[in-house]
């Protein structure tokens, strides 16, 4: 969580770490506070991607919470794997696959999985 607004030596301290990734698994990311994403989002905007380097993004799972993370997306993508969560409002997944639209056509391996929940007796 950021506490202050960013100063230019950790901007240019993060857009150092941010071109080195070239691999990314996603997982929880809901972890992350909220106010993280407001920031980056403030900062970079429409500048270009977060992660310009980023070749391959396993563990995105489409779900309620997901939309804001389409910001990591990069048209430098070649592998994206993505999991469809079964409670998922259908307007999220299609807010979802449409901020990947740009991302489609650099992909060399697109991966689209359900992760179905069993229910209990």
């Amino acid at each position: 969580m950021f506490i202050q607004a960013l100063r230019e030596p950790d901007k240019a301290k993060f857009n150092t770490y941010a071109s080195r990734v070239r691999e990314l698994y996603v997982g929880k990311i809901e972890r992350v506070h909220a106010t993280v994403w407001v920031v980056l989002v403030a900062h970079w905007g429409p500048r270009g991607p977060l992660l310009p380097g980023l070749e391959r993004m396993t563990g995105f799972e489409i779900n309620s919470n997901s939309l804001c993370y389409t910001m990591l997306f990069s048209p430098t993508l070649k592998h994206l794997s993505l999991q469809m969560d079964g409670r998922a409002e259908p307007g999220i997944v299609r807010m979802v696959v449409d901020a990947a639209k740009p991302v489609l056509s650099s992909l060399v391996n697109l991966s689209i999985s359900s992760a179905v929940s069993s229910a209990s007796p």
